[in-house]
């Protein structure tokens, strides 16, 4: 059983919580697999299209976590995948914010945005820019102050 908090998924059936910074999932870890859980009616073509875009980048040959399967379970869809030890850039992203540590910020941007580009250099990918996605969820974020999310 699972708890509804406003569309985000809170049990334990996926595992061990290790971020919930997310806007759209949470992420769990299980048995060795990390398993993204979206937001109650999250759309499924939004899913799939994530997952696909994670083989994508897989073929590119850049270090990403493999995708196993995606699921519905108890009304969330998920993606499992390969579990990477190390912090969720997201998650450094907002706690640099949240720090006022700028350098640190800007540091993480740069490497997220030199990961882009390197996926963006591929013909034929057309994926959507990671900064407009990192903006729209430091905007988002309740951990940060309207001051910090300006920043």
């Amino acid at each position: 059983m699972y708890i509804d908090v406003a569309g985000k998924y809170s049990g334990n059936a996926f595992g061990r919580l290790v971020s919930d910074n997310g806007l759209t999932a949470n992420l769990y870890e299980q048995n060795g697999c990390a398993i993204k859980v979206f937001n109650l009616n999250y759309k499924k073509e939004a899913v799939y299209r994530e997952a696909y875009i994670m083989s994508l980048i897989e073929s590119l040959g850049i270090k990403l976590a493999r995708v196993y399967q995606t699921g519905l379970r108890d009304g969330h869809h998920y993606i499992e995948m390969e579990y990477l030890n190390g912090p969720v850039q997201m998650d450094l992203m907002l706690q640099a914010i949240a720090a006022d540590d700028k350098d640190g910020f800007f540091r993480l941007l740069r490497e997220m945005t030199l990961i882009q580009l390197k996926i963006h250099s591929k013909p034929g990918v057309g994926l959507n820019s990671y900064c407009d996605l990192a903006a729209a969820r430091i905007r988002a974020s309740r951990h940060l102050d309207e001051r910090q999310k300006q920043q």
